[in-house]
């Protein structure tokens, strides 16, 4: 039974997805937010997006 909810969940959560896909993609050109969310902190400056790891001696496959 829990296998099956997760099932179920996990498909809810997909049609959910696509919903708000549809939704993005119904909008016009320009409209659509593809920036950071209005709000969010920004990453101080010299901050790698993934949280600086080359620090702590994790190479980044995107930089190395």
């Amino acid at each position: 039974m829990s296998a099956a909810f997760d099932a179920n969940a996990l498909a809810g959560l997909f049609v959910e997805a696509r919903a708000h896909r549809a939704k993005l993609d119904a909008l016009p050109e320009g409209a659509r937010p593809d920036g950071p969310i209005q709000g969010a902190p920004l990453p101080a400056d010299g901050m790698h997006k993934h949280g600086d790891r080359r620090d702590r001696g994790f190479a980044c496959r995107r930089i190395a």
